[in-house]
Parts: C-alpha cells; sequence; structure tokens
C-alpha cells in the first residue's frame, strides 16, 4: 500500500477532486481548519501514508508556498504585476538551489515530468536549515515535516498518540504561520489524518504478532 499515491486514493474511492481529501471528504478550503472534526471514511485508511510519495509531495508543498511568500496570495484573483513577482522568486530559487547544492530543482523534463524526484526531496529535508534560507519558509515547519516523514518511513511501529500531538502542533504551526495558504491534501493526510492510519497499523501488527506467538505454542 506504501506504493498508493493520492491519484490511486482518489481514483479506488471515488473522490473526483484532486484538492480534496479522500480520507475525510475535507476541501481545500477547510485544510486550514485544523480543530473541526472531520468525519473519517473507513475503507479510505486502508490505502495507509503513500510514503513512497510523501517527501516528493511535501518538498513541492513547500515549494510552491515559498513562490507565494512575496504576495501571499493563494487562488485570489493576481495583478501581472504579482504574478511577475512569484515568477522572480520561483527564478531565484532554483538559481539558489542550484548554485549552493547543486539541485535542478521544480524544472520541467523533456519528455515527462519533472526534476523534484525522490533524490531532490531527500536532500531538501537532510539540510533543514539551508531548505529555510533559501526558500524563506520557517526552519521549524521545515524540521517537523522532516521528523514526520523519518518516522513514517523508518519501518518501526509508531507511538500513535505521540504522533498526534506533534502532527497536530506542525499542522497548527503551519496554519500560524501561514494561514492564507491551505495545506496541500498530502500534508493534510499525514498531519491531521495520520495518527489514525499509525494506529490501525499498530493493531494490525500486534495481533499479528499474537497469532504468530500462538502459532508457535
Amino acid at each position: 500500500m506504501t506504493m498508493v499515491d493520492g491519484k490511486v486514493g482518489n481514483s479506488a474511492t471515488g473522490t473526483k477532486s484532486t484538492s480534496r481529501c479522500y480520507i475525510c471528504g475535507a476541501t481545500t478550503k477547510d485544510f486550514n481548519k485544523i480543530d473541526v472534526q472531520k468525519q473519517i471514511i473507513p475503507e479510505a485508511i486502508e490505502f495507509g501514508l503513500s510514503v513512497l510519495h510523501a517527501r516528493i509531495r511535501l518538498f513541492e508543498s513547500i515549494l510552491h508556498l515559498a513562490y507565494m511568500l512575496p504576495v501571499k496570495k493563494y487562488r485570489e484573483r493576481k495583478t501581472e504585476a504579482e504574478k511577475s513577482i512569484e515568477l522572480e522568486k520561483k527564478r531565484e530559487i532554483q538559481k539558489r538551489f542550484r548554485q549552493e547544492t547543486g539541485l535542478l530543482v521544480d524544472i520541467l523534463k523533456a519528455n515527462f515530468g519533472n526534476t523534484n524526484d525522490d533524490n531532490t526531496s531527500r536532500r531538501f529535508f537532510e539540510d533543514p536549515i539551508l531548505a529555510s534560507d533559501i526558500t524563506g519558509i520557517s526552519y521549524d515547519v521545515i524540521f517537523r515535516i522532516k521528523v514526520i516523514l523519518e518516522a513514517i518511513s523508518s519501518g518501526h511501529i509508531i507511538n500513535s498518540e505521540k504522533y498526534d500531538k506533534y502532527a497536530l502542533d506542525t499542522a497548527r504551526l503551519y496554519v500560524q504561520l501561514y494561514s492564507w495558504h491551505p495545506m496541500s491534501p498530502t500534508m493534510h493526510k499525514i498531519l491531521i489524518h495520520g495518527a489514525v492510519i499509525t494506529k490501525k497499523r499498530f493493531i494490525a501488527h500486534t495481533a499479528a504478532f499474537r497469532r504468530g506467538r500462538r502459532s508457535t505454542k
């Protein structure tokens, strides 16, 4: 199930909009409402946290947020001057990553996709201080996302209660700093629903362990 990305999850659950969470049905305008209770679709939890794609998607979320920092507008109508400012910020970030890390960031490839692959996103999160300095995004936000990514991809059983507190604190910090820009669907899923998914994984692991012990007696 770690191979399942957002598009597959949307298709499997009949979620037609890419800006809607296939776990709770919330839309982009609701993602930053951290304390609003959301009804979870139990079957959707089975798809897990999609760790294969999570690092890339969160990396891209931070990049797109950084491009809009000078203007602080998400989907509102933007003037040509504001669009130009965003484009200039993007070019500045791309130039600094190329000069200081050798990374080609968010550049279209000739035949398909872009340069935002697993290696690029991994190196981005390896140095949250530099990533923060180049993008202008809070070091604390980047570092906390790095910790969460390392936890969910570690292969170890996660304490869902501690995860829930850490993830929610991260979500609240994000909203406090960037209330004008909603979290991406992937960020919403990992920060808001991650604890429920990891708890289910823990229960399944415990049940399998107990079955294994009984079979050896």
